[in-house]
This record gives C-alpha cells, structure tokens and sequence, in this order.
C-alpha cells in the first residue's frame, strides 16, 4: 500500500513539473515565432519553432534539477521561485546565444526581457498555487530527530518553515534510540544530526527494514567519501578516496562556460543590479558593495565582492557574524 501510494506521488509530481516545464516554454516559443517569422525563415519557421522550444524545455528543465528547482516538499515558496528564476535565465540566455547565431543579428532585447517577466510571472503564479495545494492535500509527516552533537535541529525545521512538511513526535539522543529501536517504528521520516558512523548504519537498517526515508546531515568524512572512485581491485568492489584532481580539458572548458554565461548573465540582470546598487546606497548612505577575503583552492587568497545586505558597522570589531533571522538588527530593510 506504501509502495502504490510512493508511485502515485511521483506520477502527480512529475505531471506538476511537466505543467510547470510547459508554461515557461509558451511565452518563449511565442518569442521565437514572432522574431523568426519577422526574419528571412518566414514560411519554414514552425519547425525551427518546434525544435528550439524542444530544446528550451531541455535545457530549463536540466536547469531545475541543478538548483533543485521542484522540491515543492522541502523548499519555501521564495526558494522555489528563486530557483527557477535562474533556471528560466540559463535557458533563455543559451536560446538567446541560438536564435542570434541562427539569425545572424542581434535578436530584439527588450521582447526578450518582456518575454521573461512573463515567464517569471506564470513561475510565481505555479509555484504558489501548487505550494498551497501539495500542504493541503499531505498532512506533515510524522518525523523523528535523532541526534549527537546537533540538539537545536528543531529550531531549524521551525525557522525554514518545515514545520508544514514534518511533525517532529521523537526528539532523542542517539544513544536512547540504539537502546531501543522501537521508537523508530510509529515515525514516517528520521532525521539524523551529526550521529556517527557506527550508530549511524544501526539506525539506517532498521530504517531501510521499516521502508522510512532518512535525511542525514553528513559530517566531515562523509563529504570527502561523497567523492569517491568506485573501481575493482583483489575481486572486490573498492573505493578510492583521494583528493579531487579534475582534467586539464574539463577545466579548459569550465572556464570557457563561467567566463560566457556569467558574461551574458551580467548584461542580463544589470538593470536589477543597477537598481539594486542604487537601492542599497538610498537606504543608509553606506557603500553599495561588501568585501571580504576568502580562501580558494590551495589556500590562495581572493577578493569576494558582493552586494552590502548588513549595516556598515556591523563588524566593526572585525570578528564576522552569521545572520540570525529576520529580527536582526544587524541586516538593513532591503
């Protein structure tokens, strides 16, 4: 009965995602319609039509697996939107980059912008209507925290609007639920903070017995084993841990894609940042962006520049500082 009801779950969200994937691509495929049959393809162009809104839904929809852009079931509204946001953007701007090289000239800029406010909006609009339907149509799940160094993971589930999706019923330490596994068995999700390994695989079998997901916050070592080679050596599976070590041509073209899509992303969204940075210097007087020394690989130092979203003085004393929620004095009103 579990099982029918998991694969009546994905089959509704998959369709949500398809209704999703779809309404984004209309506006661009009137987009590229309208610029086409305005070009020299007048009369031929349905079916570049046809394959370029094929490949919009492609791309965008590879785009919101990589921001994770539908998990409608752990994600807030805003995030969600955000995530997609960008998602729609990598995909308009790689069809922008298309249509210019099929056309040989400069598409027309502001439809494309108007094109994407109209994406954005039908985002906005699905995102909510399918957020408050998922929370009313699935009671939150009956959750148990199991926890070592972490005993504040209930402040978290509460202040990133959780709460909707799990109902925390067992709150226990580690060592109570080896002691007795039993309270594993009235829960429909686990979490596990900062449990060790060995404690760790008892809970999980019993979980894995039970058919009940695990959500695990990795420590250390299992962030560096996430990265493993699996390879065969003595006839037996192994894993080859080692640090990353990625290919002259990956890194070659890596460096081709950041330096292109950011390029184009820039140009994009430099009206919002424009805006943004005259916002920011409105607000207090104080300077628009925040820098910071940050390590990258090898220990090298580098300059992050980013936009000021804190009061000037807010490190004043030179030791840096987490945000600690919406009531924080120490975060300007934009």
């Amino acid at each position: 009965m579990k099982n029918n009801d998991k694969q009546i779950g994905q089959i509704k969200d998959r369709f949500l995602k398809l209704i999703n994937i779809v309404l984004v691509m209309i506006p661009f495929a009137i987009y590229d319609s309208f610029v086409l049959g305005a070009s020299q393809f007048a009369g031929r162009d349905r079916i570049y039509v046809w394959m370029q809104a094929l490949l919009f839904m492609l791309v965008y929809s590879l785009a919101t697996r990589t921001y994770d852009a539908f998990y409608i079931k752990y994600s807030k509204i805003s995030e969600l939107i955000y995530s997609q946001v960008l998602s729609v953007l990598v995909a308009d701007a790689l069809m922008f980059v298309v249509i210019w090289i099929l056309l040989r000239q400069f598409p027309p800029f502001l439809l494309a912008l108007l094109t994407l406010a109209v994406q954005i909006l039908l985002i906005i609009i699905w995102v909510y209507l399918v957020h408050q339907w998922y929370f009313k149509t699935n009671p939150p799940l009956k959750t148990a925290v199991i926890w070592d160094q972490r005993k504040d993971f209930l402040e978290l589930i509460d202040s990133y609007g959780l709460n909707k999706r799990f109902e925390v019923i067992r709150d226990s330490n580690v060592e109570d639920c080896i002691n007795d596994l039993s309270i594993l068995d009235s829960v429909e999700v686990v979490f596990m903070c900062g449990v060790r390994s060995h404690e760790r695989n008892i809970i999980m079998k019993a979980c894995i017995a039970n058919d009940t997901p695990v959500f695990m916050i990795p420590r250390i070592g299992d962030v560096i084993m996430s990265g493993a080679r699996n390879m065969h050596m003595f006839h037996l599976p192994v894993l080859r841990v080692a640090r990353y070590d990625p290919s002259p041509e990956y890194l070659f073209t890596k460096r081709l894609l950041d330096l292109v899509i950011s390029g184009i992303g820039l140009v994009i969204t430099s009206p919002i940042m424009l805006a943004t940075a005259i916002a920011i210097r409105a607000t207090d007087g104080g300077p628009v962006f925040y820098k910071q020394t940050r390590l990258t690989k090898d220990g090298q130092l580098f300059q992050v520049l980013k936009f000021r979203s804190m009061r000037v003085d807010a490190e004043k004393d030179g030791i840096a500082r987490l945000s600690t929620g919406e009531n924080d004095g120490a975060v300007t009103p934009l």
